[in-house]
């Protein structure tokens, strides 16, 4: 029997935009399996057309609860505040720009009801571009392989999991980790005993546009990587060899061309 009551977390930022955002939230809206609530968390100022047409949903589906930000928080706060809001065990994230097939969550839900002891579920994604295939980002599927993995790729795609919130909140739920605030959530659920699986389907499109590369070079973002890693090596979640390699793998992306680095993801990393 399929669980049916369960949550869905949805941050909205003031780059998201309304038309992408529109289709988004119908593939929510419209799945086959509703979820009970849908937490709208709006992390500072965003599209007034968005707000609107959330206030106008609002009106005729109660499931929809709006919090709002008045200055940006960051993803780690805003997901922090939301988990906590939540009334069902299962929760499922999405974000504003991305888009679930029509039985995500009835798929998910029911991998759950058969896989009792799975805290954390992923699936696979298609990224897209002007509502085209450009690749497929295919993951790790059993516990095993999924624990490996984390030490050197976060193993999970954010935008597609569902997870128990009562081991989320005793892993210390999310934390300020800029661009890392799920994968350091992840590490630390592994570092608990806690279970995860990814689907082999293809549950979920992503955007991935010329600033999804941007944002993942340069000084800056290698910055936060450090940090992140800094941070596990601290909390004894890492040793220094594997903190070593990591710094080497990623040193690159101070320096490498936005071109190159979407080859990298398209023929190395999918």
């Amino acid at each position: 029997m399929i669980k049916k009551y369960f949550s869905v977390i949805l941050p909205i930022y003031i780059n998201d935009k309304y038309n992408i955002f529109k289709k988004s939230f119908n593939s929510i809206l419209n799945q086959s399996l509703k979820p009970k609530e849908i937490i709208i968390l709006l992390d500072g100022p965003v599209d007034i057309k968005i707000k609107n047409y959330l206030e106008n949903k609002k009106k005729n589906k109660p499931l929809i609860k709006i919090f709002n930000f008045k200055k940006n928080r960051g993803l780690g706060y805003i997901l922090n505040f939301g988990v906590k809001k939540c009334k069902y065990d299962y929760i499922a994230r999405c974000d504003a720009d991305d888009f679930s097939r029509k039985d995500r969550f009835e798929k998910q839900m029911k991998y759950l009801a058969n896989n009792p002891k799975i805290d954390v579920l992923g699936t696979n994604i298609y990224e897209i571009n002007k509502n085209k295939i450009i690749s497929k980002k295919k993951m790790k599927l059993n516990h095993k392989d999924i624990s490996k993995q984390i030490f050197f790729r976060n193993p999970i795609n954010h935008s597609t999991v569902f997870f128990k919130k009562k081991k989320l909140i005793q892993s210390g739920n999310y934390k300020k980790m800029f661009y890392f605030e799920d994968y350091y959530m992840w590490f630390r659920m592994i570092k608990k005993g806690y279970y995860f699986n990814n689907m082999p389907d293809y549950l979920v499109s992503m955007n991935v546009d010329s600033n999804y590369f941007d944002r993942r070079t340069g000084l800056r973002y290698f910055g936060y990587y450090v940090t992140f890693l800094k941070m596990l090596y601290k909390k004894k979640m890492i040793n220094f060899f594997t903190l070593f390699i990591c710094f080497l793998i990623r040193a690159p992306i101070v320096i490498i061309n936005t071109k190159i680095l979407r080859l990298i993801y398209k023929k190395i990393l999918r």
